[in-house]
């Protein structure tokens, strides 16, 4: 009977076993493949990796190599960097903690060694224990909480290892449910019915509600299902689009509920809208996850729901708020949404809260979001075509909603003060770059949009009034990026002076170095519209030495952000960063407007400099100057101008010569000058300033060939007035360009007087002892040169001639020159401009036929003297 019952109850057990197995065969199956040893979740990997560098650490600090100490480190560091996905869901390992605390502990004790007994390390190792000591610093500090945890619990390496192992099981294991639990779920959606064997519970074995809910979801069911929606968010697997469907879907049910769940809804639907949008810079195209709908109009949604959350809020008022700096509720949300509407509806009851509800998030990050995600659209698009300029379109919009934030956080948020001024500080950057004329435009239709009334002053006082507000700032970047834009505005509407006191007062220049990139490109730009402000104002040298070292860089295109050269050295990463830091194509500065402003301002103020100097060619010229004088001087035959340079070439020319007409010929040639507002203006003024450098060219020239000139005929020349020709030549000679030069103001005329070429002034006029031209004094340097030559050689010849011994004996007939080719006549006289004197006569062939008569008859005034014999 025992072993019969025995039998049966293995039986039964077999049985009940079979009919497990059958039952929950699909399960099985799946939980069999999903633990195979073969597979290892990313998780694992992550920290498979972060063990390795942990265990190589170990190891260097055993052998006390400090060198691989410090590269582990990094490598370490670089590992919880990869993982900051897993860190940020689970935490930081047990084991990189503990691997913390025991670099630490080492570092402290081989201090403490080497303080008592100090051994000699190698530079390197040295430098490496200096750098690991900082390196280690904030870490520490920022794992205080769980360092002290450690301390208070320490384990040893296995158990840590154990406990992270059983871990990285439980997640691996979680990951494979909720994988399980979507593809069962979907296979169960295709056959019509419920997956068998898959029954999904969440905590304390509360049921979850699954994604495919949504479609019946109701406005008690639509927290359920936002969680499920955002369990699976981020996933590989999940559809980016579809989950935006599904979010729109829920915000429709959340019409029917409170503005706490439309708000809940919308904080999580707009970053899903951005998860949707791709764009390659590198490759100038846009790509996107979603199949129907193009980036722009994905952006667009996305502006919408922006607007939606502001609107949401302020319908609310003090009820409702998104912050971040508060205390969250702790209360389960569906339990809060009850309280909510209870509240709003004047149903309060005993436990009804008195303070706010808070829905955590940031709107600040939102708006941000929505207003970089614009720009990297601008930057994607073809500038040149009409799909940009409809997209411009959208920026007022934009404006707007900046406008609207930042009414709402005057009102609501005003503890928020640096949020208040990041959102300041972005509808600066919206409107510094624009002229008054279109600002005003967009000023009003803004207040259209926001139903307000309009209080435009003006683009200067509406800049000026908010850059001030934001000088205020604890932050020194938006301090600095407020005081850029507030001084590119002011130069743009040609208030040069206010701009410059600003930058020498704001000491910009000393600390821009110091700064991010997008606010040292920021600086470029305002260098760069301070110069054109100083030329728009005819303060010609101001704005050749303001633009000398942007354009003088041979990088202008790279340092205004607009644009990338075509051959660098850098690696792909670097350029595509670059790449997202160019300005849209409506912000660009005219690079060729810079250039011809530029090349003339230096032209007017060098090209009478090198005339006043005499081609020195010891004084150093402005460097894209000099180039273009060299390549001009290069060419073989100069045809008609073609470009900016040809006519600026030409114009230099034509002012070196004192040709003030034909240069402002080819100045006013230039097309350019189209593009500045009030062209003719600029032009006119441009012509004045050719005619005055022209007159001081003419002066360095010629005034070495004047005894006295009338200041009237000077005016005719140059087409000036008499008062005007009088300015010029006073400001010369106040600052000692004319030395020589008088002015009699009566009779309304300059008198030169002349000077010798050793500095004393001889008479006036031209004549004997005037001022040599340039041609006269190599002329004379020459002579003096040849004169040596010819000494030196003959001194040579004396003395091979005494070396060989030779007499008197080899004198030909009529000697009166003994020796071969020895010296006969003394030196002569000077006469003249200082001739040689004669030499002695010999008719020797290596001496020079008749040379004595003929040195001596060229010296003018030289005698000849007898040789006595040897």
């Amino acid at each position: 009977m025992r072993g019969a019952a025995a039998s049966s109850d293995e039986s039964d057990s077999e049985s009940d076993a079979s009919d497990a197995d059958s039952d929950d065969a699909e399960a099985g199956f799946l939980r069999a493949t999903a633990r195979s040893g073969g597979i290892r979740s990313h998780r694992d990997k992550r920290f498979d990796e972060l063990r390795k560098t942990a265990h190589a650490i170990r190891n260097a600090m055993k052998a006390s190599n400090w060198v691989n100490l410090a590269q582990e480190f990094d490598n370490l560091q670089k590992g919880v960097r990869k993982a900051h996905l897993i860190v940020a869901r689970e935490g930081f390992p047990r084991f990189y903690i503990r691997q913390l605390v025991q670099l630490q502990d080492y570092i402290t004790q081989f201090a403490q060694a080497q303080a008592q007994s100090p051994k000699k390390m190698s530079p390197s190792s040295q430098k490496a224990f200096n750098t690991m000591k900082q390196k280690i610093r904030p870490h520490m500090t920022q794992h205080a909480e769980a360092v002290a945890a450690f301390r208070a619990n320490p384990v040893d390496e296995e158990a840590s290892a154990d406990e992270a192992d059983e871990a990285a099981q439980k997640a691996a294991d979680a990951e494979e449910v909720r994988e399980l639990e979507i593809k069962a779920q979907a296979q169960a959606d295709k056959n019509g019915g419920a997956a068998p064997g898959f029954t999904t519970v969440g905590k304390q074995g509360k049921s979850v509600v699954k994604v495919n809910a949504v479609a019946n979801a109701t406005p008690e069911t639509i927290f359920p299902c936002l969680r499920s929606l955002m369990e699976i968010r981020g996933k590989r697997s999940t559809d980016r689009a579809q989950q935006v469907a599904d979010l729109e879907q829920l915000l429709k049910v959340a019409d029917h509920a409170s503005a706490h769940a439309r708000v809940r809804v919308l904080m999580i639907l707009l970053p899903a809208l951005f998860d949707s949008i791709h764009i390659n810079l590198n490759a100038n195209v846009t790509e996107m996850s979603a199949e129907s709908s193009a980036p722009f109009e994905i952006w667009t949604k996305a502006l919408h729901y922006a607007n939606r959350i502001l609107a949401e809020l302020e319908e609310a008022g003090d009820r409702l708020y998104v912050r971040n700096d508060m205390p969250g509720d702790e209360r389960d949300v569906d339990e809060i949404e009850k309280l909510y509407r209870a509240v709003t509806s004047g149903k309060k009851g005993a436990d009804a809260p008195t303070e706010p509800f808070v829905v955590p998030g940031s709107l600040l990050a939102l708006i941000t979001r929505v207003d970089s995600a614009y720009t990297t659209i601008l930057q994607a698009a073809d500038p040149h075509s009409t799909e940009y300029y409809d997209r411009l379109t959208a920026e007022t919009r934009l404006t707007a909603l900046l406008v609207r934030a930042e009414s709402y956080h005057r009102t609501h948020l005003a503890a928020l003060t640096e949020d208040l001024n990041e959102l300041i500080l972005r509808r600066i950057e919206h409107i510094y770059y624009k002229p008054d004329a279109i600002l005003e435009i967009v000023e009003s239709r803004i207040h259209a949009m926001l139903a307000e009334e309009p209080h435009y002053k003006g683009n200067v006082a509406l800049v000026h009034d908010l850059c001030v507000a934001l000088y205020k700032s604890t932050d020194a970047r938006t301090r600095a990026r407020a005081a850029l834009c507030h001084i590119f505005n002011m130069a743009l509407h040609n208030h040069f002076h206010r701009a410059r006191d600003m930058v020498l007062m704001s000491h910009l220049q000393d600390s821009v170095n110091g700064m991010d990139i997008s606010t040292q490109i920021l600086h470029n730009r305002m260098i760069a519209q301070l110069g054109l402000a100083a030329f728009r104002s005819g303060l010609i040298k101001e704005a050749g030495m303001i633009l000398g070292d942007l354009l003088g860089s041979g990088r202008v295109k790279e340092l205004l952000a607009q644009g990338v050269q075509r051959f660098s050295d850098k690696t792909p990463e670097e350029e595509k960063l670059e790449r997202q830091r160019q300005v849209p194509f409506h912000m660009h500065l005219n690079l060729e407007l810079l250039e011809c402003v530029f090349l003339v301002s230096t032209m007017l103020y060098e090209v009478p400099q090198i005339a006043m100097s005499n081609f020195d060619p010891r004084r150093r010229l402005n460097k894209p100057f000099r180039r273009l004088l060299e390549y001009s001087e290069r060419r073989l035959f100069t045809g008609p101008p073609e470009d900016t340079r040809d006519h600026i070439l030409l114009a230099s020319k034509a002012l070196a010569s004192a040709d003030w007409q034909r240069c402002d010929q080819y100045i006013r040639a230039i097309k350019i000058w189209e593009l500045m507002p009030a062209h003719e203006q600029i032009k006119d003024m441009l012509t004045r300033h050719i005619r005055k450098e022209a007159l001081r060219t003419y002066f360095f020239i010629h005034s070495p060939f004047y005894a006295s000139m009338a200041l009237s005929r000077l005016a005719d020349m140059v087409s000036l007035s008499v008062r005007e020709v009088h300015a010029v030549v006073a400001r010369m000679i106040m600052s000692d360009e004319l030395p020589g030069v008088s002015l009699n103001q009566a009779e309304g005329t300059l008198r030169f007087q002349q000077r010798s070429a050793n500095g004393g002034v001889v008479g006036t006029g031209i004549g004997l002892g005037a001022e040599l031209s340039r041609l006269q004094s190599l002329a004379n340097v020459y002579a003096d040169k040849a004169a040596t030559l010819i000494e030196s050689n003959e001194r040579l010849l004396d003395a091979k001639t005494q070396a060989l011994g030779l007499t008197s004996d080899h004198v030909e007939e009529g000697g009166e020159r003994t020796g071969y080719g020895g010296r006969g006549g003394g030196r002569g006289g000077r006469g003249g401009r200082g001739g040689r004197g004669g030499r002695g006569g010999g008719r020797f062939t290596r001496g020079g036929l008749m040379g004595g008569s003929r040195m001596g008859s060229l010296g003018g005034g030289g005698h000849h003297m007898k040789s006595q014999p040897a």
